[in-house]
């Protein structure tokens, strides 16, 4: 469940987008290195299978938190 809270005048947009940005950059980071062990066919023929279904599951969680904080970055924005 997620609950959303107005936060107009309660914070500081612009820390804010700082933190969510640099959340964000991380978030990319480890996308990104997972991506490319998933990319390389050696990894996924080598490694055991549940390396493999284990380095699926966080691409996709990944992915999904980076559509989180890219659409939070965007609402904040829109404060400013």
């Amino acid at each position: 469940m997620r609950i959303l809270i107005p936060l107009a005048g309660l914070i500081d947009a612009g820390k804010e987008i700082d933190r969510l940005e640099k959340q964000l950059g991380k978030v990319l980071k480890d996308l990104a290195q997972t991506e490319k062990k998933l990319g390389n066919e050696r990894f996924v023929r080598n490694a055991p299978e549940p390396v493999v279904a284990t380095e699926r599951e966080r691409s996709g969680e990944l992915g999904q938190r980076r559509d989180r904080l890219e659409s939070q970055l965007e609402k904040l924005r829109e404060l400013t």
